[in-house]
């Protein structure tokens, strides 16, 4: 009998051929040491090619969009992160702590908008979706680069950084970090404090309400953030898209998080004289509802 033809590569061959056919290995050979960084559509291109493995390199993109979750901070190079040509940027809780050390800023609060470079493996990942809490069998693709150490961050050149943010007793605070202000802004440490701390109370009822206060996964320490913007009259509120978002992914949490804020606005606290002096009409930062 005729032996068939074999056609193709062998298996292990068969994606070196192809990455180098398309122009997709990095030129210094996948090292973190290449002259040139690659731009996000590089990289998950990398990523992709590679699947399951990562490719090791150098990766420049402005941060678009920048979440948090499970401790971690998103850096995104597209507004919608679940956007195929999007690039992440995923920090650990540790390297969150050494990034603001060394900066003495969060790089939720510092990073959005600017143009950075990051060293590391870029890897796809595969999310699967949920509905109803329930993990189903449908996914995509995101693509991330993990930062374990602060070093592999480097803000591109001429980057201005505020001067250091210095802590503030939030002693009384329930949450779990403690609030900054910028140097020379006691009208908004003390204003936000108080804000922190109706916030706090409203959404623990809120939940208990909901029979939703309870331990485990979904209770105490767990919760969510929201941009909330504060208005000079009182009121506050956080952005619709990001709402929605919420309202899907933590569906009671954002609705007890969304009738706390709904609850100040129907009894707010105008801004006193030396916090408009200080911040004008408004000022928004980085609220997190947290069971406790």
């Amino acid at each position: 009998m005729p032996r068939l033809p074999r056609f193709g590569f062998a298996p292990r061959r068969r994606l070196a051929v192809a990455l180098g056919l398309f122009g997709l290995l990095n030129p210094a050979g996948a090292s973190a040491g290449a002259a040139r960084p690659a731009t996000p559509a590089e990289a998950i291109q990398w990523a992709a090619a590679a699947a399951p493995q990562g490719v090791t390199g150098v990766f420049e993109m402005t941060v678009r969009a920048v979440g948090r979750a499970n401790g971690n901070t998103y850096l995104n190079s597209e507004p919608d992160y679940r956007d195929p040509r999007c690039l992440t940027i995923e920090i650990v809780p540790s390297a969150v702590d050494d990034f603001r050390a060394k900066y003495g800023h969060e790089p939720f609060d510092l990073l959005k908008g600017r143009l950075i470079r990051v060293r590391g493996e870029v890897r796809r990942v595969t999310i699967f979706l949920a509905v109803n809490g329930q993990k189903t069998d449908r996914f995509y693709y995101q693509t991330h680069v993990q930062v374990s150490d602060a070093g592999q961050i480097e803000l591109s050149p001429g980057t201005r950084v505020p001067p250091r943010q210095t802590e503030i007793d939030a002693s009384v605070a329930t949450f779990d970090d403690v609030r900054r202000v910028l140097p020379g802004r006691p009208a908004l440490a003390a204003y936000q404090l108080r804000l922190e701390r109706r916030i706090d109370e409203l959404f623990f009822e809120e939940l208990r309400a909901r029979h939703f206060a309870g331990g485990g996964a979904t209770g105490a320490g767990h919760g969510i953030r929201l941009i909330v913007t504060v208005m000079a009259d009182g009121r506050v509120g956080a952005d619709d898209k990001e709402i929605k978002l919420r309202l899907t992914q933590e569906p009671l949490f954002a609705e007890a998080a969304l009738r706390s804020l709904a609850r100040i606005t129907e009894a707010p606290e105008p801004f006193p004289p030396e916090l408009k002096k200080e911040v004008g009409d408004s000022f928004s930062y980085s609220a997190h509802f947290v069971a406790r």
